[in-house]
């Protein structure tokens, strides 16, 4: 389900950009009137191609959040924020997948365990278990993402709270209280660097323990491995997206490790 409706999401906004492309290559040549950025897409599916077929079982809610990132996209490059927008890579890439409120639910299942059911009441999409890091209520969609042969799932909610946040007349009011000695002791920067890892404004650093030194050392030697093994093989083959598979896996640790620093080991110098 999330890699044949995560390739439909993506078939659509690729499709869209592919044709707003032809549109402002015809525009700077020719002149005239550009079409308005929309959200129509049924006109790219051809419904009695059999190369369309394995599309009749994804829902319709997927290829209108593909036109909405391809909306999205060309708002925010004519507003200047990003980039122009380019077909993205679908194949031997990471996928990921926009699902709105009509296509899912959650449900606790444990403690800290939850389940993902995905679909409509026509189309199954099947179900997922997760382990929340964080109490959550319902949220209005989720972004499913893959990483080698893991599933991510990630969403943003609403929180009950007694304290409303502040206004920013309020948080200058609060500020303006204090002098300039006052706000700088009162702030920490925090610099991310390779020989050490956080090194802080007050002078504090926290650095790995010996034994991750040892082990980072260790991994970093297996992903070198591994990406040999890769330039040996021809790119795209079964063996080579094994070996690709075994690289990634070597970061992992790094990362894992990096969210444990500044419990573990902080060093005063």
């Amino acid at each position: 389900m999330f890699f044949t409706w995560s390739a439909a999401q993506m078939l659509i906004y690729n499709a869209l950009v592919q044709e707003r492309l032809y549109f402002l290559g015809f525009f700077r040549k020719f002149g005239g009137k550009l079409p308005p950025i929309d959200q129509k897409y049924s006109h790219l599916i051809n419904r009695k191609d059999r190369a369309y077929a394995w599309m009749h079982k994804v829902p319709s809610q997927i290829f209108r959040n593909g036109a909405f990132f391809h909306k999205k996209a060309w708002s925010n490059y004519f507003a200047g924020i990003t980039r122009q927008p380019i077909p993205k890579k679908v194949k031997g890439a990471d996928r990921s997948l926009w699902l709105t409120q009509e296509l899912f639910s959650i449900k606790q299942v444990s403690k800290n365990w939850h389940e993902l059911s995905v679909g409509t009441k026509t189309i199954s999409g099947g179900r997922f278990l997760f382990k929340a890091h964080r109490p959550s209520t319902e949220p209005a969609s989720i972004h499913l993402k893959s990483s080698g042969s893991e599933i991510y799932i990630s969403f943003s909610c609403e929180e009950e709270s007694q304290q409303y946040p502040e206004t920013k007349a309020e948080k200058i009011a609060r500020l303006s209280q204090y002098g300039k000695d006052e706000l700088l002791s009162m702030c920490v920067g925090i610099d991310r660097g390779v020989v050490t890892p956080f090194l802080l404004s007050d002078g504090k650093r926290f650095d790995y323990s010996q034994t991750q030194k040892d082990r980072l050392k260790a991994s970093e030697r297996r992903k070198k491995h591994y990406q040999r093994m890769m330039a040996r093989r021809i790119k795209g083959s079964s063996n080579w997206k094994k070996a690709k598979e075994k690289a990634r896996r070597c970061n992992r640790y790094a990362v894992y490790t990096l969210d444990e620093i500044l419990p573990i080991r902080p060093v005063t110098q």
